[in-house]
């Protein structure tokens, strides 16, 4: 496994952890030279309120899926201080593109980059699926398209930040500013990527119908989605185990949305 850090800015505030499997190039005397086929990838952005990201939905979240066979990151994006927007957005548009430069070394498929986040991570994935082509990419000097997922996990995430209550976190800060870009529901349109949406009735923190707006949105755009929604659960149960519950509790059915979201993924890129 390929295991490093990729920085995607001057000063190393933002950069991608690497979880790659190796090509095993093998020489057989009689079919030559074997290579794997192109594997699809995943980048996974943690929450953490923009305040910081948050290691239970980093690291643990990547090695199921690279067990399925994908080729994972995971994307540290500026946080704190350093998230005056449009700074968290620019990071993951980086982080794609990125990928995309680098398929053919990292053995990719560049038509199968799928953006997922949890919680803050899955605002951000959100929003970068549905504004892609409003104006990031020129911002950086990305070719139209270079940024955009073609699919998105959305995990407990806020997509509708209106009457969300500001507070001292940096989220609050960011909703005192009030971009409304943040409020990604409103732009979903005919050229947002495929979703892959999970949540919990009882989540405390990120109301439910975010899920439910964002998949009518999708349905009213004939946009392919995939939804759960879990009857019981925090916020933030990330892969639902004992390995990232600490103090949570873990419902034994919310742990599903791992291999279900994988079989989406794996269907939507004949994998």
């Amino acid at each position: 496994m390929l295991h490093q850090k990729i920085y995607l800015t001057d000063e190393k505030d933002a950069y991608l952890i690497t979880y790659l499997h190796d090509r095993y190039e093998q020489d057989w005397e009689d079919v030559g030279e074997w290579l794997p086929p192109k594997r699809p990838a995943l980048i996974l952005l943690p929450g953490g309120g923009y305040s910081y990201c948050s290691d239970r939905e980093g690291e643990p979240v990547a090695y199921p899926f690279l067990c399925a066979g994908y080729n994972v990151f995971v994307l540290i994006y500026r946080t704190g201080d350093k998230s005056v927007w449009p700074a968290p957005l620019e990071d993951v548009a980086k982080a794609v593109w990125t990928v995309r430069q680098h398929a053919d070394e990292w053995n990719i498929d560049p038509c199968k980059i799928a953006v997922g986040g949890f919680s803050a991570g899955g605002n951000l994935t959100s929003i970068l699926g549905t504004q892609w082509h409003r104006g990031v990419e020129e911002r950086l000097g990305i070719p139209r398209g270079g940024s955009r997922p073609d699919a998105m996990l959305l995990a407990y995430a806020p997509v509708e930040m209106e009457q969300r209550p500001s507070s001292n976190t940096q989220l609050g800060t960011l909703l005192k500013d009030r971009p409304e870009e943040l409020s990604s529901v409103r732009y979903v349109d005919n050229q947002t990527p495929p979703a892959f949406i999970w949540h919990t009735v009882n989540d405390e923190k990120v109301p439910v119908k975010n899920a439910l707006l964002f998949a009518a949105k999708c349905l009213e755009f004939q946009i392919p989605f995939e939804l759960h929604i879990f009857e019981h659960g925090p916020h933030g149960l990330s892969l639902n185990s004992d390995l990232t519950a600490y103090h949570l509790e873990h419902p034994v059915n919310v742990s599903s949305w791992v291999p279900c979201c994988i079989d989406w993924l794996n269907k939507l890129f004949a994998f």
